[in-house]
């Protein structure tokens, strides 16, 4: 064997399965999956054989999904990726995975046949066979073709980078770009004391001969990479996978050069960053390379593998755009505490809206310690080291649209920033010039609501709300005058015993239709209907949210909020069993899971703008005490020692596919003249395309099952999808015959989405 081809070898051994992981977090089972062949003609003639990765299509017939085309690292093949767990298992999260043999590679075997044409060692040829690749993939019919990336692996950026330089006109959005080496001195490992030839060729160090030059003038990354427009990501650890740990030149020099020049870069690139959400690097930044005090956050150590298809899936988002304010979907919080990256599972699951991101509440008594008014002196990362108000970028960065509430100091304490007995400041002027230095500060946040719960407890007899709210009104404004304003949600709503509850009436009354622009109630209850204790009801079913509403609703119609939105901002149900004094009361998943769809459901459908589901992703609500709060969450926080931390509900994954289904859509009707406790709502989503979401209240009598029929639809066909999923996040999904317009459907325990 010649010296050339053991180098070749040898690379490839090292970088080809640089991503060829076990994806070793938990798989949402989303969709099913398949694998299909593909033969291409390349721009010179060639044949080029792939395998694509997706979800059925024959399953998900009317779907489109985001692509990614992958490029294998060192000289290998590119097809037999398709079988890599880990992209696997991201065509079962929504993606198109694009995987390809270059021409001249592939070994002649089933699932790996060989392109026609010979090795161009990631030339202008194969550079070629990339634009073929995404062109192709554009044109698929499950392709979204306005969320194409492509993802490279080490060697594999001189293909990647080359093609979107060089064809700017590609439909590819971004480029994510694994520790790739940029230029003849790093390819060659020149810089690492240890020079190789590769495809024949040594470093322009070692030989500068114009037939050198001219070579490496095609492969050579960092030439390229500056012309391309979109997002580009640089994933490089501490410890690169093949250049000497602490060596980083390769990594800065290619994002300097993507980088536009408006920020001071060389490229012309949308977006750049260096490594994703978990590290926290500034966007569109460029690095001196002489000066390690000045160089971004690496990824620590090695790279670990599943962060390729994280990063894909967070740029891929990106692409998409930043959730869209008109979601219904929230959580308080949407972050999970300790955990990098902290919003991982928000944005797996669909997640669009977080009140209070990775921060307490605001409040001016720990931001400014002295009470001066003086932003010179404000400490934004408070008086306590949790209390590091900067960590609401983290939200930004991960693109939630973000809810911060905001106050003088936290409610049932008394740290003398409020007047006695009342909510007021005792100094407004330096109050109001916290709250507008807080708004400018974090100017991504756009809705702010005005404390929290102020009917509950003993601080109900405080006066002065209403001046509370006006004053932080007008100062939230004046910063921002395009901001929104929530008034404090309405506690309680968990009980009759809260029935009657009058507080907000003279608020209301006081404010007169100004100062206030979406209203707020918070509403929590069991997944049974309610629950009834001492001849009252102590919990509250998911339909008892429209006594709420419409009570609220009437409410600020009398006190000039006829048009005002409103919001719950906190309602969640439980699992597991919770204990409140000599009571216990218990719930399973599934009915958590079951309860978690209506209580999104049922509240838009009489008229509620947003929901957000509390407390927490995570389980745990202070110090743990098995109480209500401490149960809501979906994903475990291993406090109950009968679930891991990290392991998810079955509530999680229903989250997922209620955002699938519904996100974007808009509210229709509710059907009429069903039978008993059945239910069912239809939303419009892309243009007139109908939605059903229809249960069965099977709780409140013993037929077991109801049977509804639909009737005026369109089409031969309909999909039903289970509400509910196994342990593993896989749902049972059917399809069914359109006869003549009408289709029955059974329904049980879980509610059922029919598309």
């Amino acid at each position: 064997m010649s010296r050339r081809k053991i180098i070749i070898v040898s690379v490839n051994l090292i970088l080809i399965c640089l991503f060829c992981f076990t994806y070793g977090a938990y798989a949402l089972g989303r969709y099913e999956i398949e694998t299909v062949e593909f033969w291409i003609p390349a721009p010179n003639g060639n044949s080029l054989y792939g395998r694509i990765v997706q979800p059925q299509i024959d399953r998900y017939p009317n779907q489109v999904f985001p692509a990614v085309i992958t490029v294998p690292g060192g000289t290998g093949p590119g097809a037999p990726l398709a079988d890599a767990p880990g992209y696997r298992d991201l065509a079962a999260r929504g993606f198109v995975v694009v995987n390809f043999n270059a021409e001249g590679r592939g070994s002649d075997r089933p699932g790996d046949w060989r392109s026609e044409g010979d090795e161009d060692c990631n030339g202008f040829t194969h550079q070629d066979d990339v634009k073929a690749v995404v062109e192709y993939a554009a044109g698929l019919r499950n392709v979204d073709s306005n969320n194409i990336g492509v993802q490279t692996s080490s060697l594999g950026i001189a293909m990647g980078a080359g093609a979107l330089g060089r064809y700017a006109e590609l439909p590819v959005k971004y480029l994510i770009d694994g520790e790739g080496p940029h230029d003849s001195r790093v390819v060659t490992f020149y810089d690492a004391g240890r020079e190789q030839a590769v495809c024949g060729h040594w470093s322009l160090v070692t030989d500068p001969s114009p037939e050198n030059e001219a070579w490496w003038s095609e492969r050579e990354a960092v030439r390229h990479v500056g012309r391309f427009a979109g997002y580009y990501l640089r994933m490089q650890a501490e410890c690169d996978h093949a250049q000497p740990c602490g060596y980083y030149r390769h990594a800065l020099e290619m994002i300097n050069a993507a980088t536009s020049v408006a920020y001071g870069g060389g490229g012309v690139a949308l977006w750049t960053r260096m490594n994703g959400n978990d590290i926290g690097n500034p966007i569109n930044a460029v690095y001196p390379v002489k000066d390690p005090e000045q160089y971004p956050m690496w990824i620590p150590g090695r790279m670990p593998p599943p962060l390729t298809t994280q990063y894909i899936e967070e740029v891929a988002r990106l692409v998409k755009g930043r959730p869209s304010p008109d979601s219904p979907f929230g959580f308080h919080p949407a972050h999970i505490a300790g955990e990098l990256p902290a919003y991982s599972d928000a944005l797996n699951i669909g997640i669009s809206w977080e009140r209070d991101g990775n921060a307490p509440y605001l409040f001016w008594a720990l931001v400014d310690p002295e009470k001066t008014g003086d932003p010179a002196k404000f400490q934004w990362k408070g008086s306590d080291p949790p209390f590091d108000y900067d960590q609401l970028f983290k939200a930004r960065d991960a693109g939630l649209n973000t809810l911060m509430n905001i106050d003088v100091e936290p409610g049932f304490a008394d740290l003398g920033y409020r007047r006695p007995d009342s909510w007021v400041p005792v100094d407004e002027s330096a109050y109001r010039s916290f709250v507008k230095a807080a708004v400018a500060r974090y100017a991504f946040i756009r809705h702010w609501q005005v404390g929290n719960e102020p009917n509950l407890g003993p601080v109900r007899t405080r006066s002065g709300f209403a001046d509370l709210q006006r004053i932080t009104y007008e100062a939230i404004k004046e910063a921002d005058p395009d901001s929104k304003v929530l008034i404090g949600g309405a506690g309680g709503n968990m009980s009759t015993l809260d029935a009657g509850d009058q507080y907000y009436e003279p608020i209301l009354a006081a404010l007169d239709g100004r100062y206030m622009d979406i209203f707020d109630f918070h509403f929590y209850g069991d997944a049974k209907g309610g629950t009834t204790c001492d001849d009252r009801s102590c919990l509250l079913g998911y339909r008892s949210v429209k006594e709420s509403y419409d009570y609220f609703r009437d409410l600020l119609n009398r006190n000039g909020f006829s048009s005002t939105p409103i919001w719950i901002t906190e309602m969640g149900t439980f699992s597991g069993t919770i204990r409140g004094g000599p009571r216990t009361q218990t719930q399973t998943e599934a009915e958590q899971a079951r309860d978690l769809l209506k209580r999104w459901v049922y509240p838009i459908s009489v008229g509620v703008q947003k929901v957000f589901w509390a407390f927490g992703l995570m389980e745990g609500f202070g110090p743990w005490d098995d109480d209500f709060f401490d149960h809501t969450g979906l994903i475990y926080g291993g406090q109950d020692r009968l679930h891991e931390r990290g392991q998810r509900k079955l509530g999680y994954f229903t989250f997922n596919l209620m955002t699938n289904k519904l996100d974007g859509a808009l509210f229709d009707r509710e059907l009429l003249g069903l039978p008993a406790n059945v239910y069912g709502y239809v939303f419009k989503k892309d243009g007139d395309r109908s939605v059903y979401v229809l249960w069965y209240d099977y709780y409140r009598d013993t037929a077991g099952s109801r049977e509804v029929t639909l009737t005026g639809l369109r089409g031969d066909r309909v999909q039903i999808t289970d509400s509910v999923s196994d342990e593993d996040g896989n749902f049972e999904t059917s399809i069914k015959a359109v006869v003549d317009g009408s289709v029955a459907i059974t329904l049980r325990e879980n509610p059922v989405f029919v598309e």
